[in-house]
């Protein structure tokens, strides 16, 4: 039987690197043009959440010149802040999700650089999908069910 993870923030650590590598390389894969095309190249993003299941309160991605995605260790040229991993989480994978409800509630607020996430919000799509093929990937490899918002 697999083991079910309720909330996105109780991912144990190798399956959060794990899908985090996962989606990168599917978006490398096939989607790089596209953050050429969408003037995100050379931009580096933060995303801050208090119970990131590594512990760290936050993680940084990049998109080099070429359009190739690649986690950082550095805090990005764009910060935006959840109250919690499972926001982040759900706004990434779920089509439904009122991000202006917890924009008025103050549960996800824009600290750096709105205009550089409106940007890479028009491929929120893309990273979507390449979110799904992630996590079935984890589920497979781990045995486990993550939560999805399909």
């Amino acid at each position: 039987m697999k083991k079910r993870i309720e909330r996105p923030a109780d991912t144990p650590l190798e399956v959060y690197d794990f899908w985090h590598q996962r989606w990168a390389e599917y978006l490398n894969q096939y989607y790089k043009e596209r953050f050429v095309q969408a003037g995100v190249v050379d931009v580096s993003f933060t995303e801050k959440c208090p119970d990131c299941p590594d512990g760290s309160g936050e993680f940084h991605y990049q998109f080099a010149s070429d359009g190739t995605l690649e986690f950082t260790d550095q805090e990005g040229d764009a910060i935006i802040e959840y109250d919690s991993y499972d926001i982040g989480y759900r706004l990434l994978g779920d089509p439904n999700y009122d991000a202006m409800e917890q924009l008025e509630k103050g549960a996800i607020r824009y600290s750096k650089n709105l205009e550089d996430f409106l940007r890479l919000a028009d491929l929120l799509p893309l990273m979507r999908e390449a979110l799904y093929v992630a996590i079935a990937d984890a589920e497979n490899k781990f045995n486990i069910e993550m939560p999805k918002y399909q």
